[in-house]
């Protein structure tokens, strides 16, 4: 559903009853009620249905609106959490990839955004590859094996 929801396309009850075995009628009423829930409480999405007749459900992004300070600085325009952007785009890449992620493949990754990872990113990400080698591996969002390989 968040997934279709970011194409902004509304979900008709008989394609929802396609991955829910079993749910006709009140079933499928209590099924939608408790993914609602879920969807309000964990993602922050609120579940409308639109057409009651032909039963069209969308997803509304139900946070609030934050509004910017407009009277900060313009040289603050960096977002103070910027390494979790990073650290954002690392897991990405480690659960699309199916199997283990090597340095290698992690790094041509990163430099495919333009972020190399050999370089020092002063004003945005810092030291990237001792974020990843040292802060990461502390915070064990990752782990740092060696491979041996035998000659045989």
């Amino acid at each position: 559903m968040i997934f279709k929801a970011g194409q902004q396309l509304p979900f008709r009850k008989n394609e929802l009853q396609k991955h829910i075995k079993g749910a006709l009628g009140k079933t499928f009423d209590k099924v939608i009620e408790k993914v609602s829930t879920i969807l309000e409480k964990v993602y922050g999405f609120k579940l409308i249905l639109c057409d009651s007749n032909n039963k069209f459900y969308i997803l509304s992004n139900n946070l609030p609106y934050v509004e910017e300070d407009l009277e900060k600085d313009e040289g603050d325009d960096l977002p103070e959490d910027r390494r979790k952007i990073l650290l954002m785009l690392v897991l990405v890449h480690l659960y699309m990839t199916t199997g283990i992620v090597t340095q290698a493949s992690l790094y041509s990754f990163l430099r495919s955004l333009h972020i190399d990872p050999e370089r020092k990113h002063d004003e945005l990400f810092g030291n990237v590859k001792e974020y990843l080698t040292v802060t990461l591996v502390k915070q064990h969002y990752l782990n740092i094996e060696k491979i041996v390989y035998h000659k045989i």
